[in-house]
This record gives structure tokens, sequence and C-alpha cells, in this order.
């Protein structure tokens, strides 16, 4: 092929006395490769499911969403990768594990396999269910901590027809937060107030691409009854 196209080049130039430059690094007549992608492999589960949900986006060398081509797939414990919504994101859902094995298949590389652990199942301590969360201040606190992971908390109140929401986040898990009165000013008595808190565990590097980060979340949710 390149030398086809050098032969139209040098024909171009005895015509015309125009230049022409094929690049040199030009893979032509090739399939991209995967490890020439980034990637963002997010798995989820929320507490009491016995599921996780799978997301991955795909990114080119200009940050471009970017699509698998044919002979290539992602799975995840063995299920393949849909693009449900033809937008280019491919999901799963899937039974929840302890860990995940992610397969890569490029056949410009063929199969890699890398392994993610996400965080252990934990529960809300206290406030407990339907308990008192005073909004002069309180601690939240949870089991199973672990400084390796982060977390999100999220409060939310329903009162009036109107949502009101609080988002506090910490980039290590100690087990427990503190609130003060002005992190609970926009709740008030009347409602119950929901909270939910999420532990991420955050992997960097799956085989097969060229960057990849792989969030893996477990949520747990209680009911507080909030008081003076």
């Amino acid at each position: 092929m390149i030398r086809q196209l050098m032969a139209c080049c040098s024909l171009v130039l005895g015509i015309s006395g125009a230049s022409c430059m094929v690049a040199p690094d030009s893979r032509l007549g090739e399939s991209g490769s995967l490890i020439d992608t980034d990637a963002l492999l997010a798995i989820t589960q929320a507490n009491g499911s016995d599921e996780v949900d799978v997301r991955l986006t795909i990114t080119d060398s200009r940050s471009q969403p970017t699509e698998l081509e044919s002979g290539q797939t992602v799975s995840v414990n063995g299920t393949v990768l849909a693009d449900l919504d033809g937008v280019g994101t491919y999901t799963a859902t899937l039974p929840e594990a302890e860990t995940f094995i992610v397969q890569v298949r490029d056949p410009t590389r063929g199969v890699e396999s890398t392994t993610v652990s996400g965080p252990a199942p934990f529960d809300i301590e206290s406030p407990m269910s339907d308990e008192l969360a005073s909004l002069s201040g309180f601690t939240l606190q949870w089991s199973h901590a672990d400084s390796n992971l982060s977390v999100e908390i999220e409060m939310t109140q329903l009162i009036f027809g109107e949502l009101r929401s609080q988002i506090i986040r910490s980039s290590e898990d100690v087990g427990s937060v503190s609130f003060e009165p002005n992190d609970l000013a926009v709740f008030q008595q009347g409602a119950s107030l929901s909270i939910t808190v999420t532990k991420t565990r955050r992997q960097e590097g799956i085989r097969g691409f060229n960057s990849t980060v792989v969030p893996v979340s477990f949520s747990t949710t209680s009911t507080a009854t909030p008081g003076s």
C-alpha cells in the first residue's frame, strides 16, 4: 500500500509539480488499537442489591469519545459489555462479587486480564434507622473503615414538595464524620432525613488500554429523624 501511494505521489509530482507526503507513523489499512485509548470503567453497587452496574466509556488521544471496533470487546466476570444506547457507552448488570476480572480483547494484542476489587459491604451504625439526628449537630458512624477508600455522604430531605440536599466528600475513610449546625442548615424538622454513604476504591491501570481509571463503589442508605 505504501509503495502504491508513493507511486501515485510520483505521478502527481511529474504532472503538477505539487508536493506529496505520507506520514511515517500512518497505520494504513489497520484498525485502531485499544492500547492507544483511555478508559473509565465504573462499577457500582447499592446496599441491599445483589447486582452491580458496570459502565465503560473510552476516549482517544484527543480525549474524544470513541467506540470499540470490529473484534474488540471488554468483559467483566465473563459478561461482555454492550453499547445498548448506541452512543459509545458500554454497560452491563452483573451478580455481586468480591472481585471483578476485566478482560480486554483486541485483535492487535490478544486478550489481557486485570483483577479489580471493591470496598467491603458496610452498615451505618449511628444514627440507626429512624433514630434521632439533631440539627444542632450529630456524628455519623459506619462500619469497616478503610483508609484506602474515599467516602461521599449525601443527605437529602423532601419537605413541602422541595428536595433539599447536602453532599460531603472525604479523601479518606475514617469511619465517621461530625456535622455542625452550619452543615445541617438546609434541613428542618417534620420530614425524614435520608443519609447515603458511598465508599469508593479507585484503581488505575487495566491491561489493554493506555490509561484507565476504575472506581468501584458500594453505597449504604439509612433514614434518620431530624430533631432539635
